[in-house]
């Protein structure tokens, strides 16, 4: 249930019998458990409220189908928890399709592709000042590439800190 998550903006507003709650923390139980702790939750002027859940019997029997067909997927999708974080570049809409098909979240893999990519641009820095002091190679095509990774790192690591839901792939964010 991603949409129950502690949230410090936006926050996810829960009703139930008649009285709205909110999340203050989640717990993962081993194995493929999670309990979360509500509290009462009265809704005041400055609260912008991000998405309200009403939970009830058929939200109880649509989280249970889900999490049935998410199983079914986990055990299928062994192999591409390896591609993983490569699939972090692919673009948004791809990124959806792996999440309905295989259960790779698009956040996730996301997050660790930008780490991949600021690796890279940290080796090519090292590897530029390497090359200047020795001699022994250029220290231009490690700038370069480092300079063409560093805009998109950036950029795709602020849209997974504004929740962006899918983030953008490689590059993407400057054509949509």
């Amino acid at each position: 249930m991603e949409e129950w998550e502690v949230r410090t903006y936006r926050q996810t507003v829960i009703r139930f019998e008649e009285r709205n709650w909110r999340i203050v923390e989640t717990v993962f139980v081993p194995p493929d458990a999670t309990r979360y702790t509500l509290i009462p939750w009265d809704l005041s002027e400055q609260d912008v409220v991000g998405r309200t859940i009403e939970y009830g019997p058929e939200f109880a029997a649509a989280r249970d189908r889900h999490f049935v067909r998410t199983k079914r997927l986990r055990r299928s999708s062994g192999l591409m928890r390896l591609v993983a974080p490569f699939t972090g570049f692919l673009s948004a809409r791809i990124k959806d399709r792996l999440e309905d098909s295989y259960g790779i979240d698009p956040v996730a893999s996301t997050k660790q592709s930008v780490i991949m990519e600021t690796i890279a641009i940290m080796n090519g820095f090292a590897l530029m000042q390497v090359g200047m002091m020795t001699g022994a190679f250029p220290y231009l095509p490690p700038l370069a590439a480092s300079l063409v990774l560093l805009p998109d790192a950036a950029v795709r690591w602020d849209r997974v800190l504004r929740e962006q839901r899918p983030p953008p792939g490689f590059y993407e964010w400057m054509f949509r």
